[in-house]
């Protein structure tokens, strides 16, 4: 009797746990493309917060790293952005050429910031 148990024990679990899954995938891809469209409108904050929320719970989850680093590269934080974009790459070498229009923007904004820094110091 217990292994028949077992037996239809298993058989439900490999039935459900494919369905949890996909579900899971599924709402993970309704929120990034959710995000996308925030990101879109300029909503770099809320997308930001979801991101961290996020990420809080699964830190090497490589989508939602892409995505605070697109988030934070929109509302100009160069640094966090920086940050987010090399671990992304870390996470998925394979994103390395696609980050690298936003690293050379990124080290290009921070020559200029580094030039205009320069500028504007008071003169010894």
């Amino acid at each position: 009797m217990a292994v028949i148990v077992i037996f239809v024990s298993i058989k439900i679990f490999q039935t459900i746990f494919p369905f949890i899954f996909s579900f899971s995938e599924r709402l993970d891809n309704f929120l990034l493309d959710a995000n996308y469209k925030l990101l879109n409108q300029g909503k770099t904050k809320k997308v930001i917060n979801d991101c961290i929320d996020i990420l809080a719970k699964r830190p090497n989850d490589a989508p939602y790293t892409w995505q605070l680093a697109l988030a934070y590269y929109y509302n100009h934080d160069f640094e966090n952005s920086l940050k987010y974009f090399e671990k992304a790459i870390f996470l998925r070498p394979d994103w390395e050429d696609d980050a690298h229009k936003y690293l050379k923007s990124i080290k290009d904004a921070n020559k200029s910031s580094n030039l205009t820094g320069a500028e504007d110091a008071p003169s010894s």
